[in-house]
């Protein structure tokens, strides 16, 4: 960290102290900061998130819904220094950066550096696993490298994600959500006592909504050159339920999850907790918005205004496709958690199997009445197994440890047809086969009551086997099949990947009410084909992308339980970073004319320091009202990128250097109740969309302004509450991307949006 960001730390640490202190001097009565459990760390019972030192943002139900969250992405406006987003081009998709560290873009291949986990299961393929916050008891993000308890792929850190579990009394309870944009959402959920020692819960969500952005298509436009200005036509198969130069809007939602989870004692130290999962989703495609990109001397240099002369249709929330296209997503999972106490500790196992039975998805990534740029007939499935065996001991006061093996084994397959330019296509096919084998171990000693030493280290392999037909590919590009069929190159390769991952930490507690730490910590992400290769050459592997983390920070509850001041400043060297490089592609038409566009070549092509800090803060002003606040800072500088002559002056795609949260809550009592006020303000500073810092991909800083008032008669066991997101209707993009010479695309944010919404127990 240089000297100037330092002291900028230093003077933000000394602002928010002030601040907090400040807060807690107020009116105050009985109210305390809640008390989060948290699982991540793997102990033999949960603990506090207060008691780890982690810098950890727990959520629990309560602050989920009172946010009005749908999935994982509203979850990170509460984190200091997470941006959970999406590549937005295709649905489900997460793109997640925590601390600067993250993956930007679509490629199936590219593994993430932010791991989800769901009930202690690691989610393996990227398309569909974008969890929404239906039925969860407590959603943590951890921030920086979990390598030592988690594995792979948590260099930026790790989303460690529970569902709630049956309860020992019959109850009914459920969510009826009506808003904007025809929105209708429910929700209901039953706890179910199947005996002394069983009990049951069975959750279902349906939820429906139109898109936010109106395809209005302002119909094809005659190129003045005598290019095509009819669409590419659409085969039956490859049409999935759009209609060419269809009108509509993007993108819409119509899925349905159901949950069933059964907890049992299966005798007196030993229980099993079963939780099955169905999902099915017909969701509308995205929302791209082709913009008339400039080069640096002013002139436009994409062929959608140079050669097919297209003007993007004005209005922010206005698009302009010819497909209109949907993704049909079903998939199921079955977890099984099995605890056994053997006195001087807790052996569990954790057996996952998930299954994405089908990802079919069709999107107009060009933005344009023109077949320039599509994916209209993607086709996509794969499915994991996965088991960790695991002991905690509980036998010691003076240390504890938790050791354990992890298998995972993932097969996927990704069928990619694309149309270029009105007159080419292309198909790819890939199918990865992944298996992982690991050990691990993590040892707390505690030197005296207020000190204590963590050591944790994990053994990793993994093997990746890979066959893959580009789609340059075929001899015959027309007749290469999304099932391997009729291609006459295919590409069959694959590597060995293997690494160990040491953590150390030293903690100290002056009292029960505040800790201090300090750690080391070391982190890798996986080595990865690149499924979006033009050409063998651009295939791989890059190697293993690796992190080592130096972090120091704070935890404490202060006055009297009222206050929660947290804050953390961490240094890492990130070094073989994997990025996509564009590289130049010439296309012939049929013609015999030619295109450049471009193709992305997976390398170790960067190196770069990233340093910064974090401060979470909560308290109780009076009984009624609570503020929180946090603030986050990344300090994220490039010191090699090849290709880049000054990579020191790039700023990381999608990473703004300051985010800040604020809110309050204000309980007032009524003679029927209690009416709640809440609001909640999140900024993001200046970030670029892409790798390249294009200033026509630079969103410019913005705050997103939410707010709520809920009135709860908790006699009658009801709630209504209306809610507002984005009040003041922030224009801002979420991702762009260059389609080469073809196009320059952005994808939005969500615009202004109300509802209501009405809770009842029973």
């Amino acid at each position: 960290m240089s000297k100037i960001n330092f002291m900028r730390a230093l003077g933000t640490f000394a602002f928010a102290s002030t601040l907090t202190g400040a807060l807690a001097c107020g009116s105050v009565a009985a109210q305390t900061i809640d008390e989060i459990i948290v699982t991540s760390q793997k102990k033999a019972v949960g603990i506090s998130v207060q008691d780890v030192g982690v810098a950890i943002t727990a959520l629990d139900a309560n602050k989920i819904d009172d946010s009005f969250s749908v999935d994982l992405r509203d979850l990170a406006r509460f984190a200091p220094n997470a941006e959970l987003d999406s590549p937005a081009s295709f649905i489900a998709y997460p793109n997640f950066y925590i601390r600067g560290i993250g993956v930007n873009g679509s490629t199936r291949t590219a593994d993430p550096s932010v791991g989800i986990f769901l009930n202690g299961v690691y989610l393996g393929f990227a398309p569909g696993s974008l969890l929404d916050t239906f039925d969860m008891e407590v959603v943590e993000i951890l921030r920086g490298p979990q390598g030592t308890l988690f594995g792979r792929n948590v260099t930026g850190g790790a989303i460690n994600a529970r569902t709630k579990r049956p309860g020992d009394e019959y109850k009914v309870s459920g969510k009826i959500t009506v808003g904007d944009y025809d929105q209708f959402d429910i929700m209901v959920a039953a706890d179910i006592p199947l005996s002394e020692n069983a009990q049951f819960r069975l959750a279902v969500l349906s939820q429906q909504r139109d898109g936010y952005w109106e395809d209005n298509n302002a119909g094809t436009l005659v190129a003045t050159d005598g290019r095509p200005d009819a669409v590419y036509p659409l085969t039956a198969e490859e049409d999935i339920g759009g209609i060419a130069n269809s009108t509509g809007t993007k993108p819409e939602v119509d899925s349905q999850t159901v949950r069933a989870t059964l907890v049992t004692q299966l005798g007196d130290n030993t229980d099993l907790t079963l939780i099955g999962e169905w999902h099915t989703s017909q969701n509308g495609t995205s929302n791209s918005k082709n913009i008339a990109h400039r080069n640096a001397d002013g002139e436009l240099d994409k062929a959608a205004q140079t050669t097919y002369g297209y003007v993007p249709i004005p209005g922010y929330f206005n698009i302009d496709h010819n497909l209109q296209g949907e993704s049909d997503v079903e998939l199921w999972s079955l977890t099984g958690e099995l605890n056994h106490d053997l006195g001087h500790g807790v052996v569990t196992a954790i057996a996952g199997h998930r299954e994405l039975v089908n990802y079919d998805h069709s999107t107009d990534l060009d933005g344009t009445p023109f077949t320039l740029f599509h994916f209209p007939d993607n086709k996509e499935d794969q499915e994991q197994d996965s088991l960790e065996i695991r002991y905690a001991s509980t036998f010691s006061d003076k240390f504890d440890f938790t050791t354990g093996v992890y298998f995972f084994d993932q097969s996927y397959f990704v069928g990619e047809l694309r149309h270029l330019l009105g007159a080419i296509r292309q198909t790819s096919s890939t199918n990865l086969d992944h298996e992982i084998s690991a050990i691990f171990g993590q040892l707390t000693y505690n030197l005296s009551d207020q000190i204590s030493v963590v050591g944790g280290l994990r053994y990793t392999e993994e093997e990746k086997q890979i066959l893959f037909t580009p789609p340059n590919g075929a001899s015959d590009p027309t007749s290469c099949d999304l099932d391997f069929t009729n291609c006459t190159n295919i590409i069959n390769e694959s590597a060995t990947f293997e690494n160990t991952t040491p953590h150390l930490a030293l903690n100290y507690r002056p009292d029960e009410d505040k800790l201090f730490y300090v750690s080391y910590t070391e982190g890798f992400k996986s080595g990865a084909f690149n499924q979006r290769a033009q050409e063998a050459r651009f295939i791989g592997p890059a190697a293993e992308e690796s992190v080592t983390s130096y972090e120091v920070g704070m935890k404490s509850i202060l006055r009297d339980g009222r206050l929660l001041f947290n804050a953390a400043a961490f240094l890492v060297d990130y070094e073989d970073i994997q990025v996509n490089v564009n590289e130049t592609l010439t296309l012939t038409l049929p013609d015999g004319s030619t295109e450049e566009t471009s193709a992305q070549a997976l390398k170790n092509a960067a190196k770069a320091e990233v340093s910064g800090f974090e401060i979470e803060a909560r308290a109780y002003l009076t009984d009624a009202f609570q503020v929180n606040a946090a603030i986050g800072y990344v300090d994220a500088e490039y010191e090699t990128f090849e290709g880049l002559a000054n990579p020191g002056s790039v700023k990381f795609a999608r990473v703004p250097d300051y985010t800040y949260n604020l809110g309050f809550t204000y309980d007032r009592p009524v003679a029927t109740g209690v009416v709640t006020f809440r609001g909640d303000y999140s900024y993001k500073d200046d970030y670029y969309a892409d790798v390249n810092n294009d200033p026509e991909m630079l969103q410019e800083g913005f705050g997103l302004l939410d707010a709520s008032v809920t009135y709860e008669n908790e006699d009658k066991g009801y709630s209504v509450s209306l809610y507002g997101r984005n009040i003041t209707d922030e224009e801002y993009h979420e991702w762009g991307a260059h389609l080469g010479g073809i196009a320059t695309v952005l994808w939005g944010g969500a615009p202004q949006r109300f509802g209501v919404v009405v809770e009842f127990g029973l």
